[in-house]
């Protein structure tokens, strides 16, 4: 070929001999939770995966976690075409706490499609860092022992996650 690979008995057309990919699946979406903003409580994931592979996919693992919560996996079972993609929400919800937590990373992936490892696992997974909307209660504002040490902090916070239900903000100069 052009960069001097060696033909097969049946080569490739054009310039370049290439691998089919049996079984590869990627995930494509993350539908829910949005990203950036986590509300505290219960909520669906569902996620949207694809085959880049050759073979059709009948089964497939798939996965989240957030934070260092343990990590919750089902298995898919169907029929996925090569080139196809489909959606699967997990029929267990994901628990986001009600505390105050910057930097949450939630991470969703696929894996072993058709029970096999992954040709192509660099696209099998999608992280997000993520705030906790401040859940509804009382919090203090402006000194070392406060829920936020400073006025900057606590704005910097909202402008993350804002607020999921009602709340009180008591300043503590």
């Amino acid at each position: 070929d052009l960069t001097g690979a060696p033909r097969d008995a049946q080569p490739d057309i054009g310039a370049f001999e290439f691998v089919s990919v049996l079984n590869s699946a990627a995930l494509v979406n993350v539908m829910n939770p949005a990203a950036g903003r986590l509300v505290p409580g219960t909520q669906p994931v569902s996620i949207r995966f694809a085959n880049l592979g050759t073979n059709v996919i009948n089964n497939l693992q798939l996965s989240y976690q957030l934070g260092s919560a343990a990590a919750v996996t089902e298995s898919w079972t169907g029929t996925l075409n090569p080139g196809d993609s489909t959606n699967y929400t997990f029929s267990t919800a994901l628990v986001v706490p009600n505390q105050i937590i910057t930097n949450l990373q939630f991470r969703a992936w696929v894996a072993n499609p058709n029970g096999q490892g992954d040709a192509d696992p660099a696209n099998d997974t999608i992280t997000r860092s993520n705030c906790v909307a401040i859940g509804a209660g009382t919090y203090t504002v402006g000194s070392s022992s406060s829920t936020f040490p400073s006025v900057q902090s606590w704005v910097s916070y909202l402008n993350c996650a804002g607020v999921a239900g009602p709340v009180t903000f008591n300043m503590d100069f």
